[in-house]
């Protein structure tokens, strides 16, 4: 019998009855002995590693004047899926990108195209480069899931296109 939160067992059937207290200090010893608790400084041992990218640069002509209006991406490691980041330089040719919660990744790709034709003194032929990320260029990390913030700057000096006129 139950008489307030007292513990009773009572027999019914094949059965125990269990009350409220007994299950109250039943369950959180259980999962003590299979490893959960509620301490403050509990390490989450679930979850997806991540890290925060941060790509800044400028694109000029050969003669190092600043190019309007190039669309810059940053294109992240070929084995992810994950979508590609686009901005746009600014009047003086500077361009910053940014990749939060992504998985760690070794190697990024940040490309650089004039997509507007004859607008910017000419044509100007896209250029690609490839950025190795290593562990010493992750900053601030956790020490757990979170692998920190890589920062890299990427500069790209870009040629005018050349004009195929095969007739």
């Amino acid at each position: 019998m139950v008489y307030g939160r007292r513990l009773t067992m009572m027999r019914q059937g094949s059965c125990l009855k269990i009350d409220y207290d007994m299950k109250n200090k039943f369950l959180p010893g259980l999962l003590a002995l299979i490893g959960f608790s509620a301490c403050d400084n509990a390490v989450s041992a679930y979850g997806t590693p991540n890290a925060d990218y941060s790509v800044k640069g400028k694109v000029t002509d050969e003669a190092k004047n600043p190019l309007e209006n190039i669309r810059v991406v940053l294109k992240p490691d070929q084995n992810r899926n994950y979508k590609n980041d686009t901005t746009y330089t600014n009047s003086v040719g500077e361009y910053a990108l940014k990749s939060e919660g992504a998985f760690p990744m070794k190697l990024i790709q940040v490309i650089a195209e004039d997509i507007d034709g004859e607008d910017n003194d000419g044509s100007f032929a896209a250029q690609t480069e490839e950025v190795p990320i290593e562990k010493s260029d992750y900053k601030g990390g956790s020490g757990n899931w979170y692998s920190g913030k890589a920062e890299k700057t990427v500069n790209f000096e870009l040629e005018k296109a050349t004009v195929d006129k095969t007739d």
